[in-house]
């Protein structure tokens, strides 16, 4: 287990999150008491940006010097916890289904260490706590809130989220695309109702509807591994024996490129205005490009690389050699600076990611918490 590291606060912490999980964007118990937390160790957080997160500056005192950037997400799952745990969800219908307990908790050790340490260092490292990273990919607003341009300005980000498919102890890395960008569609497609018996002098929302969703799939092959196009909802219709005015489809459109972002959603508008046109629909459509691709600048990922050598040995980095094609919002503030995006081990833990039964692992909450202090000291040496 690594040292300086004060396992059974941070332990704490976690559990104490994990009780009252709180969905995207209404994390009010949950940035309450980080606030709690980090005015109790000397840091005084700033005032909100968009509510509910919370975001502080440590200053090392061996002198001015660069800024960099640590980020956890505080949000929790829409999904009825069934672990049975003793520190189980206490807010019904939510829990902390994707590690985002373990990951604030590890952001708060981290702060707890950089406090203590002051005096080892020069520059500053802003501490963020991000609401709604599940749904509502907030890391948008909080970039637009200018949580990236107060001064001093970070120059380099890093973020950790937990991976059950590594051990504890292990981190996963790669240059590139680490996870892939997820815009959220939503169609109207509108037609003609009528009786089920007079088909003919009907325009059926739900045949188009139907006929669009194979569209989608024979113009967006499973095989192809740098985009996945997926339809999730197929809703329109309430009798048997009516033919409804309109259907409603969403789903997902996933890449691995900002290039192919926009080629995917030109290809889609495409398509649906050509299938609209030859089946005399209408249609209304929501195209959220809500996540980016996650991109790993290669020097800040060769910073981590070397931390990780040097605080827990070679045999802890693991280079993967896929990218995931889950989504994640962190790729918002690597659009404007560049970062690296870090998957720390958490098995072997019952229950996969966004499952009623899982729980973080809190035999990882050291590595992260020494892994975020020491990719903030030696990001800061290497920017002076």
């Amino acid at each position: 287990m690594p040292n300086d590291v004060a396992i059974d606060d941070v332990t704490a912490f976690r559990r104490q999150l994990h009780t009252i999980p709180e969905p995207a964007g209404e994390e009010f118990e949950t940035s309450k008491l980080i606030r709690e937390k980090l005015v109790g160790l000397g840091i005084t957080p700033f005032a909100p940006l968009i509510g509910t997160d919370v975001v502080a500056d440590i200053s090392g005192e061996a002198g001015p010097g660069p800024c960099v950037a640590l980020r956890a997400d505080i949000d929790a799952l829409a999904i009825e916890e069934k672990t049975g745990l003793a520190y189980a969800s206490r807010h019904k219908g939510f829990m902390h289904a994707c590690g985002h307990d373990g990951h604030t908790a590890m952001l708060m050790g981290a702060a707890a260490e950089l406090w203590r340490r002051r005096k080892e260092f020069g520059g500053t490292v802003r501490l963020i706590w991000q609401p709604g990273e599940e749904g509502k990919a907030m890391a948008r607003q909080l970039v637009a809130a200018g949580v990236l341009e107060r001064v001093p300005k970070p120059a380099m980000i890093t973020a950790l989220h937990g991976d059950v498919s590594l051990s504890v102890g292990s981190f996963g890395l790669r240059n590139g695309a680490i996870m892939a960008s997820s815009a959220h569609f939503y169609i109207t497609i509108k037609g003609k109702g009528g009786h089920s018996s007079r088909p003919h002098l009907a325009i059926d929302p739900i045949l188009a509807a139907a006929e669009f969703v194979l569209k989608l799939r024979a113009n967006f092959p499973l095989s192809n591994d740098q985009v996945v196009v997926t339809t999730c909802t197929i809703k329109g219709g309430e009798m048997s024996n009516v033919i409804p005015d309109e259907v409603k489809i969403s789903g997902t459109c996933r890449t691995l490129s900002g290039e192919m972002e926009r080629i995917v959603e030109m290809k889609f508008r495409a398509l649906l205005e050509e299938f609209s046109a030859a089946y005399g629909t209408t249609y209304d459509l929501v195209y959220d490009a809500a996540y980016h691709v996650v991109l790993n600048d290669p020097s800040v990922t060769d910073i981590s690389r070397e931390v990780i050598r040097r605080a827990f040995g070679a045999g802890h980095l693991v280079e993967l050699s896929r990218s995931s094609m889950g989504a994640e919002d962190f790729g918002s503030y690597l659009q404007y600076i560049p970062g690296v995006y870090v998957k720390v081990g958490v098995a072997p833990r019952n229950g996969e990611l966004h499952n009623c039964y899982f729980d973080f692992n809190d035999a990882s909450l050291p590595y992260g918490v020494r892994y975020l202090v020491e990719w903030s000291l030696a990001a800061l040496k290497e920017l002076a």
